[in-house]
């Protein structure tokens, strides 16, 4: 079993991340929050892992987090869920927000998720609300989840966040890159240095 992985970012994408152990290159299938949370190529990384084999094919996920993992694993175990619907539940969500959202019942809460509708985001609380994983049953206000409330707010940073939508993210997205930009640079950098940075975390 492949527990973590610790080495240099040697490539990154939105889908995946190669780490050089001793040198020898991992690759993983990430979520989009974890690319998030991936360095810069050439800086020291750490993965916590996740080891799929099929009959097939051996591959690995990787997560920036041992929550995002540990719900990676809790969604494989829920009927109907395979490995690419709980990378894109993971890639819209971070843990915390999901766990929230199965305490609450708020099926409108994954129903963001692309190809999720409400029926489906109904049936996946219900399916979840029936497990007695500490995960989903610690108080996600507990959980280290960035959201629109851990955003300051002033007009450089609204700026910002306005200009990763109008590129693209979402806003949920744009909002999650720009709190790591401030975090990085502080609350008075200039708009264009938050969007520039915020486009490498987005």
């Amino acid at each position: 079993m492949i527990t973590f992985l610790s080495g240099v970012l040697a490539a990154k994408k939105e889908s995946s991340a190669v780490v050089s152990v001793g040198g020898v290159g991992f690759e993983a299938a990430v979520s989009l929050s974890t690319y998030r949370e991936l360095p810069r190529i050439g800086e020291p990384v750490t993965l916590h892992t996740h080891l799929i084999v099929r009959e097939d094919e051996i591959s690995l996920c990787g997560f920036a987090k041992e929550e995002e993992r540990e719900m990676f694993r809790i969604l494989l175990g829920v009927s109907g869920v395979g490995v690419k619907m709980a990378m894109d539940i993971l890639s819209s969500l971070p843990a915390g927000r999901i766990v929230d959202a199965v305490q609450r019942s708020d099926s409108a809460v994954l129903c963001q998720i692309p190809g999720i509708g409400k029926k489906r985001a109904e049936r996946l609380i219900f399916n979840l609300k029936q497990l007695t994983h500490p995960l989903l049953l610690a108080p996600a206000a507990g959980m280290e989840v960035k959201t629109t409330a851990a955003l300051p707010q002033n007009e450089a940073i609204r700026e910002a966040v306005a200009a990763l939508e109008a590129l693209g993210c979402k806003p949920f997205e744009a909002q999650r890159a720009i709190v790591e930009a401030v975090s990085i640079l502080g609350e008075q950098a200039a708009v264009s240095a938050l969007i520039k940075e915020g486009l490498h975390r987005r």
